[in-house]
């Protein structure tokens, strides 16, 4: 008996001396781990792989086009604030006649109202969502037809509104009940086919943008940002309409001719749909971090830096619209004022702009809208 379980301890030793040279040799052959860099942006959102390796910025048209505006937005010239605070000032209720007006349209006869309502609420359910869709039989064909288009190649056909709303997640159908929304209020108010066109491709990059761009700007919701970015050109609908052939690029040009710009008669829609406040608060004040210190705001360092996140995504949406032809916007390389710059972090800022996901995203959103506008 001595002699075996000498040997068994002998058989042991030589095995485990094997496994302790085989992990040794792995361990010199392997490289460490490298441990995140401060400026690397967690998993973004969620239910989305992590891009472990960035693109170079020069792998696309798009992508080098991303990395100019913002080397121009954040990297430009330091200018001195053009306005003061009163530039984006909140009138006082009742609102003026003219911006009561515009905002009477946007709320009379909304389409999917209900169903953005229930959007808003983080407790909803795909039952109740279909519900609130199925009240309006042409926003359920547009539902449907998008979520059996190629976009999101199905192998088989989507016949009932809870499948549909499972095959385009919430964040495109958001994007389209909002296009159905503004398409009717710019419907209502005369807007020309053409303002209309421009608009709707704007809102859906900006909104994605803004989604994506969300781990730059630490403890911002990337959900509330894809809403604002949906949103933040509101206002236009409220001030322009029969007879108008191009919108103002300048916040003070608008407010010249209609005693309030855009993004503060858009603040004004989102307190009359009684969204949040802070959501209200990003779309007065997007155009804000070219324009105004940001010591000279009235408002909370949380709601500017959703303005900042937002105003951001904005330009870079008119970047790219310039890029491929568009109109853009003639204010877009006016560079963010140095008083806001402490509020992001530019080296996760631009991984974001070049992260593939970014790039399907934009090309889905595109694809979505034209389909909606048919």
């Amino acid at each position: 008996m001595s002699l075996t379980l000498a040997m068994l301890v002998v058989a042991a030793g030589i095995g485990l001396l094997v496994v302790f040279r085989i992990l040794s040799r792995k361990g010199r052959t392997a490289a460490p781990e490298p441990a995140p860099a401060a400026d690397s942006p967690a998993a973004p959102w969620p239910d989305e792989p992590s891009v472990r390796t960035m693109p170079d910025s020069g792998q696309s048209p798009e992508g080098r086009r991303l990395a100019a505006c913002l080397a121009e937005l954040l990297g430009g010239e330091d200018l001195p604030a053009a306005y003061g605070p009163e530039l984006f000032a909140l009138p006082a209720r009742p609102w003026p006649a003219f911006l009561a007006r515009g905002l009477s349209r946007l709320s009379a006869g909304a389409a999917g109202g209900e169903a953005l309502r229930r959007l808003q609420d983080p407790s909803v359910s795909p039952r109740q969502l279909a519900e609130g869709i199925a009240a309006d039989p042409v926003l359920t064909g547009h539902v449907l037809k998008i979520a059996n288009s190629p976009l999101f190649g199905l192998r088989s056909s989507v016949t009932s509104l809870h499948q549909a709303i499972g095959t385009m997640g919430l964040n495109n159908l958001r994007m389209l009940l909002y296009s159905e929304l503004l398409e009717s209020a710019g419907a209502r108010a005369g807007l020309a086919p053409t303002l209309r066109r421009e608009l709707w491709p704007h809102l859906g990059a900006t909104a994605v943008l803004a989604r994506h761009i969300a781990p730059a700007f630490p403890d911002l919701d990337a959900g509330m940002l894809f809403t604002a970015g949906i949103l933040h050109d509101i206002g236009r609908l409220a001030l322009y309409g029969p007879g108008d052939t191009a919108f103002c690029d300048a916040p003070r040009e608008e407010g010249a001719r209609f005693g309030v710009n855009h993004a503060v008669a858009g603040a004004a829609a989102c307190l009359d749909f009684e969204l949040p406040r802070g959501l209200a608060e990003a779309v007065r004040l997007h155009h804000a971090p070219f324009y105004v210190e940001m010591e000279d705001l009235d408002a909370e360092l949380a709601d500017i830096r959703l303005a900042l996140a937002l105003g951001l995504a904005d330009r870079l949406a008119h970047g790219l619209e310039a890029g491929q032809g568009g109109q853009g916007e003639a204010q877009a390389a006016r560079p963010v004022l140095a008083s806001y710059r402490f509020l992001l972090r530019q080296p996760v800022l631009a991984g974001c702009l070049q992260d593939p996901r970014l790039h399907a995203a934009l090309a889905q959103a595109r694809g979505m809208l034209r389909l909606a506008g048919e």
